[in-house]
């Protein structure tokens, strides 16, 4: 299902305009996608970070 949708977003959206290098200040990133079995893994961070 990813390889499927990955396609699709290598076609519309990674390239031409929008396939600018990544260390560009134009470059409007890569998306991607994950499938997961069941609930999605937990955000990371799991405890927001103190900075003292």
């Amino acid at each position: 299902m990813a390889a499927e949708i990955r396609g699709d977003l290598d076609r519309d959206w990674n390239v031409a305009d929008h396939a600018r290098p990544l260390s560009s200040v134009l470059s409007a990133g890569r998306y991607v996608a994950q499938v997961n079995d069941g609930w999605p893994p937990v955000a990371f961070p799991a405890e927001r970070p103190r900075y003292e």
